[in-house]
């Protein structure tokens, strides 16, 4: 660690006073360094690489609540003011856009043009696009339009030691070499700091609606899942919902597209699902805003894969009635074909000992836990335990792309 007095003495003579800056983590008062420019960036980092400094990047921190607190830092890397629209091509149907702009800013711009945006995240107003592609978010439209990485069609990167590479490029279409940006998505800022991103978008929808049933039973709900994802259709998300109070379990589909490609979808969907009811235009976007929302206000989050989601749930159920904090079944709205959800409870008072207990089950999900306290989560891994290759394979791109470890995150590898 580097005593505070000559660190930031040492980051006045690198950066230009406005800046710098504070960061409150709740236990520490850290420096925080906010880049206007890529050159400020790669200066920043070049001294830290020759001081021997640890920082950690942020973006508008939407993930900051996934991670143990911040310990072992010197200071910290923003990336909130390398922010704007570098170029928006509506005919090539791309954006380029530096990181800390936010979602909801591109969203705006797109949408003028005619285009949807993925991914489509919750609270995209404070969550970044380098938040966003450094933290592997993935939308609630990700069952049409894929994970975050699937979208990048390049980026602008300023690595450990100050260099600034690029891989990729700004247009959809068939590149030689290797695609070595996405290597940075979902790396959580372990690699270099993510300066500029290039998407691919798509059309905008003319039209949408929401599609809902409601099952008594779970097991039935999931049932017409399977029966759906034989069917030729293609939904913007499919859901399953756990009701309040225990009233069942509500089956929804977002439909997105042609007016007379969604009244056909429906009809589909209605053949297997009879009792299916379609909500007006107004009703269908409150519907879609809200369940947009609700992985943003999740106690916890888990990905695993469709084989193993029913006995996922099954054990995060068990360990939720037999906790002494919790002792009542939780909630779940799950993405059945993602394999993926995220679970409220009802007693959010302590759940460390629920997510020890669940950490140590053996279950075959990988945990998130934005509901538990940061200071608390230094005992409970932000991601379960490597494999073995999996962690040999991290520490080698570790140690060619940081070899001397400024980028202190503890978010994989301390």
């Amino acid at each position: 660690m580097t005593s505070g007095t000559s660190l930031e003495a040492r980051l006045r003579q690198l950066v230009a006073s406005e800046e710098l800056g504070r960061h409150d983590t709740g236990e520490r008062d850290l420096p925080m360094v906010s880049p206007r420019d890529e050159g400020s960036c790669a200066t920043l980092l070049k001294a830290a690489d020759t001081e021997g400094w640890r920082l950690v990047v942020l973006g508008g921190g939407s993930m900051s609540a996934c991670y143990p607190p911040l310990y072992e830092v010197d200071l910290v890397l923003s990336t909130k003011a390398l922010c704007g629209v570098v170029a928006y091509e509506p005919e090539d149907g791309t954006l380029t856009a530096r990181v800390g702009t936010s979602m909801a800013e591109l969203e705006r711009t797109v949408q003028e043009g005619g285009h949807h945006l993925s991914p489509e995240v919750a609270d995209p107003e404070h969550a970044t696009l380098g938040g966003v592609v450094a933290g592997g978010r993935s939308g609630f439209d990700r069952l049409r339009h894929g994970s975050v990485r699937e979208n990048v069609l390049g980026m602008r990167v300023a690595l450990a030691d100050g260099k600034l590479v690029k891989s990729g490029g700004k247009l959809v279409k068939n590149v030689t070499g290797y695609d070595l940006h996405r290597l940075f998505c979902g790396s959580h800022g372990t690699l270099g700091v993510i300066s500029e991103v290039s998407l691919r978008l798509y059309p905008k929808p003319p039209a949408q609606c929401v599609v809902q049933a409601t099952f008594a039973e779970r097991t039935e709900a999931l049932a017409r899942v399977e029966r759906l994802s034989e069917s030729p259709i293609g939904p913007l998300a499919l859901l399953v919902s756990d009701l309040p109070g225990g009233d069942g379990h509500r089956l929804e589909l977002v439909l997105a597209g042609r007016r007379d490609v969604i009244e056909w979808e429906t009809e589909r969907v209605r053949e297997v699902v009879p009792e299916a009811t379609v909500l007006d235009p107004e009703a269908s976007q409150a519907r879609r805003q809200e369940l947009r929302e609700i992985e943003g206000q999740a106690t916890l989050a888990f990905h695993t894969t469709p084989s193993a989601l029913e006995s996922t749930l099954a054990t995060m159920t068990a360990c939720a009635l037999t906790a002494d904090s919790v002792g009542s079944a939780p909630s779940f709205v799950l993405h059945p074909r993602l394999a993926t959800g995220s679970v409220r409870f009802k007693s959010d008072t302590e759940l460390v000992g629920l997510a020890r207990a669940l950490s140590e089950s053996g279950l075959p999900a990988r945990l998130y836990w934005p509901g538990i306290p940061p200071e608390d989560r230094l005992s409970i891994p932000a991601f379960p335990a490597p494999s073995r290759s999996a962690r040999s394979l991290m520490e080698r791109l570790r140690a060619s792309l940081d070899p001397k470890g400024i980028f202190a995150t503890g978010r994989f590898l301390s």
